[in-house]
């Protein structure tokens, strides 16, 4: 399908209203032409039901939700995502590390590392890691 620039799309909220963007738009600018507190608090969104990051764009008419860390989703992403850069990090810190697995549970996320043993001290190091990988992004 092809898009003109001005093409626009209808986007159906949760709560049944529609409003029209230009196609492209992404989630997260949805999410901030709602409201300024729910652009800061945004972290996932679904288009047709299929769960999406802030960024991906939105090229035909389509049911949108959007999720904070209030929402079941939202924190599920978000602890999914953080067990990503979680292993991201122990990755550079120790590179021979080898993953096996990482899953999202009730109360947060872990992660098991088939050959390594972390020790109490190794935990700020990861957490400094971590915080430079989500500056980099």
């Amino acid at each position: 399908m092809s898009m003109t620039v001005d093409q626009q799309i209808k986007v159906t909220l949760k709560d049944g209203s529609v409003r029209e963007f230009a196609a492209g738009t992404t989630v997260g600018e949805v999410a901030a032409a709602l409201s300024n507190r729910l652009r800061k608090e945004a972290v996932a969104g679904t288009i047709n039901g299929q769960t999406v990051e802030l960024w991906r764009p939105i090229l035909t008419d389509a049911n949108v939700e959007i999720f904070t860390l209030d929402d079941p989703v939202g924190l599920d992403t978000m602890r999914h995502s953080c067990a990503h850069v979680m292993a991201q990090a122990v990755a550079r810190l120790w590179p021979d590390t080898k993953f096996a697995i990482g899953p999202v549970i009730e109360n947060g996320f872990y992660y098991d590392f088939a050959d390594h043993d972390f020790a109490p001290e190794d935990l700020p190091l990861i957490e400094q890691e971590m915080q430079k990988i989500i500056k980099e992004d």
